[in-house]
């Protein structure tokens, strides 16, 4: 829908509803971890906004460029532009900011700095708190950041709230995220599975690349994982099998088009997870 909407704006010569489409195009494909096409989409939404003075778009496609900063881990350049998408969302009163902040907050708690993280999630939440499609990300982070500093029930509690949010607004690539956390969080490794395989139905239908990477090395971790819990084993069997890796493995080379884990590595690279 949003590539047919780029091409009849660019047909019509409609420049304004072009850069519109492009913002919105750059953020579905970051979302889907397509961080090449996205950050293409988002320079050039970015170059054609500045050149009209459009801010509305401006702060969309800068949106996307700090996300994707953020993802391929250049954390001072996300930084940067997330401070100026704010600050241009604060002075031209198109909005943004509490998007911006969390942006801002997810660097400081990549530089292991969730004091100044915490206090951005605070505002960020206060700021997003009415946007259906974006305000469960300030309190996914705020439960990262929870789990982070070790406070396991506030950051389970914060998740589930983050897994409400993002169900009743229908953002099933959020709540995939959410479901990964979850597992993370989870003691027993038989629910743990479960909200993995939850996570992998939601990437693979948000074709979230990034999230499917993210689930399979979760897969990979808890099948290894049986001598931390070599006690509880003795009672309940891990369910996590090497057919079940095998399964997914499957699923997400057809959805990403590799074949092996060597080009699910090199993807995963390419783009920006590792």
């Amino acid at each position: 829908m949003l590539d047919e909407a780029i091409e009849i704006a660019t047909s019509a010569g409609d420049r304004r509803t072009l850069r519109l489409a492009l913002s919105m195009a750059a953020l579905a494909a970051v979302t889907q971890g397509r961080l090449a096409k996205a950050l293409r989409r988002a320079e050039r939404a970015a170059g054609s906004a500045r050149q009209a003075g459009h801010d509305g778009a401006l702060i969309g496609a800068m949106f996307v460029q700090a996300w994707i900063g953020l993802l391929q881990g250049r954390l001072d350049a996300a930084a940067t532009i997330a401070r100026e998408t704010h600050a241009l969302g604060r002075d031209s009163g198109e909005g943004g900011e509490g998007l911006a902040l969390w942006l801002q907050a997810e660097v400081a708690l990549a530089q292991a700095d969730p004091v100044t993280a915490r206090e951005m999630l605070i505002q960020a939440r206060g700021l997003t708190a009415g946007d259906i499609v974006f305000a469960a990300l300030p309190v996914l982070a705020t439960a990262r950041g929870l789990l982070a500093a070790g406070d396991r029930g506030a950051a389970a509690a914060a998740a589930s709230d983050a897994a409400k949010i993002s169900r009743d607004a229908g953002r099933t690539w959020i709540l995939g995220c959410v479901y990964l956390l979850q597992a993370r969080l989870e003691d027993d490794p038989a629910t743990a599975e479960a909200h993995v395989h939850s996570a992998v139905a939601l990437c693979l239908d948000a074709g979230d690349a990034l999230g499917l990477v993210d689930a399979v090395e979760l897969l990979a971790a808890l099948a290894a994982d049986r001598g931390a819990h070599a006690e509880a084993l003795r009672l309940r069997p891990l369910f996590v099998s090497r057919a079940t890796i095998k399964t997914h493995l499957v699923h997400i080379f057809a959805k990403l088009g590799i074949r092996s884990r060597s080009e699910l590595a090199a993807e995963a690279i390419r783009r920006g997870h590792a």
